[in-house]
């Protein structure tokens, strides 16, 4: 086995292969949505890698975040609801995904301290059902917890789809909010290019985001995603009512996973139910299609209305961590405010608020 810095064509088509087969791979581990979200955030991205006869066998994507005035930092993977960490090849042997998934860590430390960096925090994918490896053998300094939401969207059997979601998954306030969205004669359309879809989802949920004091993403984030994924990877599924969209769900497809990126709602139609009928819709034809979940992404641990909305499309909890090491005196970073941490690194997890003086 060798470290590998993986930069050519080939290193990264045998990447794209542990993608295919590793079951933590998310689409934010992706080189597609990992280049893009640090061009995006004005970073860099490196993929580390264990090479052994020809073929990754581990990997770990990361940005790098550079800051000459307060230190250099690193996250895999940073933006809004992403994920990261350590990817291995699932044929292999115990006793080998241990000894990999150890270089891979101690490769990412050294990288962290090769590149002059303060912190380094690894966001665990959800879909990693071994997360206390980290706890045993990463030697972090901080830990931050969040609650992905995940529906089985996969097969029904004998039963039709819809009616396996509807009464074997949904439950019956979620299943009025949708017969409720079908009365009023919502109806449900997709698109995969920019145009008024777009533009008018962004208005919502902009508006959305402002009323609750949360920080919003660029409308360049939504556009440069719809043209720069390949078809079909990144859709923005729409609600419309007498010819007007009402909400939308931004997703992206990886795998046999979809990811409910980023939800709007008019302010004036959030109890129309059509968001409900967007889920629906957007699980049935992804189950159609062979996709097996339906990942909500996580949440804070205050937002108890929404983990209540999505645990009534049958959604259960996978906890997933995020583990923050420092790697030199991160005194000045605990003695910044929020907003001093959100303008000197945007979009990246730094430390837990906790931890600030």
């Amino acid at each position: 086995m060798e470290e590998l810095l993986l930069s050519t064509e080939h290193d990264f088509a045998r990447f794209r292969r542990l993608l295919d087969k590793a079951p933590e791979s998310t689409i934010y581990h992706t080189r597609e949505y990992v280049d893009f979200v640090a061009n995006h955030l004005g970073a860099e991205s490196f993929y580390l890698g264990i090479k052994e006869n020809d073929r990754i066998i581990g990997a770990i994507p990361l940005v790098l975040k550079r800051n000459t005035n307060l230190g250099n930092i690193i996250n895999s993977n940073p933006y809004y609801g992403s994920y990261g960490g350590l990817l291995v090849h699932p044929d292999l042997p115990p006793m080998k995904k241990a000894e990999v998934k150890c270089k891979l860590l101690e490769f990412f430390k050294h990288f962290a301290m090769e590149h002059d960096c303060v912190l380094s925090t690894i966001i665990a994918s959800p879909f990693d059902r071994d997360q206390t490896f980290y706890l045993d053998n990463l030697g972090f300094n901080y830990r931050d917890w969040r609650v992905a939401q995940v529906t089985l969207i996969s097969s029904p059997g004998k039963k039709s789809l819809r009616e396996s979601l509807f009464y074997d998954r949904f439950s019956q306030s979620c299943r009025r909010a949708i017969r409720k969205a079908e009365k009023m004669g919502i109806n449900i359309g997709e698109t995969t290019e920019k145009g008024a879809a777009l533009d008018e989802f962004y208005k919502i949920y902009r508006e959305n985001m402002e009323s609750i004091g949360a920080s919003v993403k660029d409308k360049s984030f939504f556009e440069k995603a719809l043209d720069t994924f390949p078809k079909g990877v990144c859709t923005l599924r729409y609600a419309k009512l007498e010819g007007k969209i009402i909400g939308g769900i931004f997703q992206f497809y990886h795998r046999d996973i979809i990811e409910y990126y980023q939800p709007a709602i008019s302010h004036d139609y959030r109890s129309s139910g059509a968001t409900n009928l967007l889920v629906f819709h957007g699980m049935l034809q992804a189950a159609s299609n062979g996709y097996s979940y339906w990942n909500f992404g996580g949440g804070g641990k205050r937002m108890e209305n929404l983990y209540h909305f999505k645990r009534s499309f049958g959604a259960i909890d996978f906890i997933y961590h995020y583990f923050i090491t420092a790697h030199a005196d991160d005194t000045h970073i605990k003695e910044l405010e929020l907003a001093d941490l959100a303008r000197e690194y945007p979009g990246f997890y730094v430390i837990p608020y906790s931890e600030l003086y």
